[in-house]
C-alpha cells in the first residue's frame, strides 16, 4: 500500500471503530490552532474560518501596518510661500495631535523634533472644532479660520495639483503618502511621509504566491504610492484610493 491508501485506510478503521472520540478531538485541535494564531498576532473568529483556509485562493493586505512597520517619518515639506512656518507647524501640530492615524503621528513627531511645539506661538492659537473623516483626514477651525489636514481628494483634487504638482508626482513614485494642508486661502503646506517595509514582507508575498495563492493591496493611498509599493513587494495588484468601507466592498469581491 502506499502511503496514502494507508492514511485512508487508518481513518476508515477509526471512524468505524470510534466516531466519537474522532469528532471529540476536532475542538481541542482547533481551539489550539486559533489560539497559537493569536499568540502570532493572526486572529480567527472560529474554527470554520479556519477550516476555509484549505480553500483559499486569494488574500488581501492592507498595507500601514501590515506590510510596513507602521511607524510613518516626514521626509519632506513644502510651505505655501509667504507663511510663517511655526505658525503652519503648530496649527498642524494641535490639529494632528488629537488624531490617532499613523499619519498624524508622523506630523506631530515632526512638529516635536523642530520644537515648534516649545515656542509661544501655540498660546495665540486656539481650535475651535474639530473633525475627522476616516479614510480622509481632519478638518478643523483654528482662530475662526478652517482648515483640512487630509489626501489629495479631501482638499480637492484641482487645489492639490495646483501646488507642487511635479514635486509631489515625484514623492508618490517614490513611494510616499502625501498629507496635504489647506486654509481659507487655498493650500498651506504638504507633507511627504514613509513608512519601511517590514523585513519579512517580501518574503511572505512570495511564499503565498509560490502556494497559488493571488495577492492583493488595499490602500488609501493615491495610485502612483501604491504602485511604488507593488514593485516593491511584487504583489499581484493594488486598489489604491481605497477608504475603509471600500476595503470591506473589495473583500467581498473576493
Amino acid at each position: 500500500w502506499s502511503w496514502s491508501e494507508t492514511w485512508y485506510r487508518a481513518m476508515v478503521m477509526l471512524v468505524v471503530a470510534s466516531p466519537c472520540a474522532l469528532v471529540a478531538s476536532i475542538m481541542p485541535a482547533t481551539l489550539s490552532a486559533i489560539s497559537n494564531g493569536a499568540r502570532k498576532g493572526i486572529l480567527f473568529k472560529g474554527g470554520v474560518h479556519l477550516e476555509n483556509l484549505a480553500a483559499l485562493k486569494a488574500i488581501a493586505f492592507d498595507k500601514t501596518g501590515t506590510l510596513t512597520k507602521g511607524k510613518p517619518s516626514v521626509t519632506d515639506l513644502f510651505i505655501r510661500p509667504g507663511l510663517d512656518k511655526e505658525v503652519f507647524l503648530q496649527s498642524v501640530y494641535m490639529i494632528e495631535k488629537q488624531s490617532t492615524h499613523p499619519l498624524a503621528e508622523a506630523v506631530v513627531h515632526y512638529v516635536k523634533d523642530h520644537n515648534v511645539k516649545n515656542s509661544g506661538t501655540h498660546s495665540a492659537l486656539s481650535v475651535d472644532s474639530m473633525h475627522e473623516i476616516p479614510g480622509c483626514g481632519v478638518e478643523a477651525e483654528i482662530n475662526d479660520i478652517p482648515w483640512k489636514v487630509g489626501k489629495r481628494s479631501f482638499i480637492g483634487d484641482s487645489l492639490a495639483d495646483s501646488f507642487y504638482g511635479n514635486e509631489a508626482n515625484r514623492l508618490q513614485e517614490e513611494g510616499k503618502t502625501l498629507v496635504y494642508v489647506a486654509d481659507d486661502k487655498g493650500v498651506a503646506g504638504l507633507f511627504a511621509v514613509q513608512d519601511t517595509l517590514r523585513e519579512t514582507t517580501r518574503e511572505a508575498v512570495k511564499s503565498f504566491k509560490d502556494q497559488g495563492l493571488y495577492t492583493i493591496m488595499l490602500t488609501g493611498d493615491q495610485a502612483a504610492t501604491a504602485a511604488a509599493v507593488k514593485e516593491m513587494t511584487q504583489i499581484d495588484t493594488v486598489v489604491a484610493g481605497c477608504l475603509p468601507e471600500g476595503k470591506v466592498m473589495e473583500i467581498k469581491k473576493l
